[in-house]
């Protein structure tokens, strides 16, 4: 009798192993009941067949890795037949939702959907109780830079149809690091318009190269000093993040929004359309601008600013900056005004003089 404590949403997991006096087809039943204090007890069956054959169990469920980005990666297969036959040869299912690269011959790639899986077929015999511990295939990260699971499976060549090999799947936890070869600059632009206005600005990424991104990186800005977005893009939302770079500006902190950047092949670009309300004159007024991401191969274009040029809007006369050019225009159209309404007063009185002479 086996009792094991568990914890919330449990899930216990038995590998039995079929002693020397099992017969081949015949099936053991193995009964369990879930207990605990508040609830019903719930007992459940289990059967289990005993086959025959290689059966061929990894040593390991999991296995820590580490990796160049960009270098090849050769993690050990290692696991033992504890099965009654020899295994004459074995297949290799490898599986994974990054954008690896297998070398190895007899490797075919699949793919189903995000998930990358290739089978290898390796050549080798594995006698009962035997062990084998190798690196039949080379990883290639293809630039991924971070921690990926590579799982695993391994099974006997010509394993009879409908045999069940549940405990043969394993990974590799892969950390990676380094640079890519993919160099992703963000570009900036200037609006302007009065306070009140909607100012549109254009925000951009681009993969100078020379090689293909292979991470999804965050772009961070800041909404001009004196704006306020009025909306986000598709990808976009308000952030927390303070951006660590000078603002001579002077401003309180700025409102904060980050993007998702897809991932640019090189010499691909893409743009977010953004729109700034001005709800205060700044002269020059910028928000900052960052694009994150740890692999990339040049961090010196990373960063930019979005500008607005702004001014205030109509106002009472008197209350705009006398510094503004705004103010100036002002106060040149009242000069206007007024030479242009003494112009028409001299004419007035001119006109009744000559109507006067004309009667007398």
């Amino acid at each position: 009798m086996l009792s094991c404590p568990v914890h919330e949403a449990p899930e216990i997991i038995l590998i039995l192993r079929a002693g020397p006096d099992a017969v081949a087809g015949a099936e053991v039943t193995i009964s369990s009941t879930v207990t605990g204090q508040g609830v019903a007890s719930q007992p459940r069956t289990s059967t289990v067949h005993i086959g025959h054959g290689a059966d061929l169990v990894p040593a390991h469920d999991r296995t820590a890795v580490e990796a160049d980005a960009t270098g090849p990666v050769t993690p050990p297969v290692e696991f033992t037949n504890w099965g009654d036959e020899a295994a004459d040869g074995f297949d290799l299912r490898l599986e994974s939702n990054a954008p690896f690269g297998v070398d190895v011959p007899g490797c075919q790639p699949e793919a189903f959907g995000e998930t990358v899986v290739t089978r290898c077929r390796v050549d080798e015999r594995i006698r009962p109780g035997g062990h084998y511990e190798g690196t039949p295939y080379t990883f290639r990260m293809n630039g991924k830079v971070g921690d990926v699971a590579l799982n695993y499976w391994v099974e006997p060549t010509g394993r009879p149809p409908g045999v069940p090999y549940d405990n043969t799947k394993a990974s590799f936890d892969v950390h990676a690091t380094g640079k890519t070869d993919a160099d992703i600059a963000v570009e900036g632009s200037t609006a302007a318009g009065l306070v009140g206005e909607v100012a549109s600005a254009v925000l951009t990424i681009r993969n100078l190269g020379p090689a293909d991104a292979t991470e999804a990186g965050t772009v961070y800005f800041e909404s001009p000093a004196g704006t306020e977005i009025t909306g986000y893009p598709q990808g976009c939302g308000p952030s927390s993040v303070a951006l660590p770079l000078p603002n001579p500006n002077g401003e309180p902190v700025q409102q904060t929004t980050q993007c998702l950047a897809p991932i640019l092949a090189s010499g691909r670009s893409h743009s977010w359309n953004l729109s700034f309300r001005i709800v205060r004159a700044v002269s020059g007024g910028y928000g900052r601008v960052e694009y994150r991401e740890p692999a990339d191969l040049d961090a010196g274009n990373n960063t930019t600013v979005l500008t607005v040029q702004s001014a205030p809007g109509p106002v009472e006369a008197g209350t705009a900056d006398p510094g503004s050019p705004l103010a100036w225009w002002r106060v040149a159209a009242a000069v206007v005004i007024l030479i242009s309404g003494a112009g028409l007063a001299v004419w007035g009185h001119r006109r009744a003089a000559l109507l006067r002479r004309s009667t007398g």
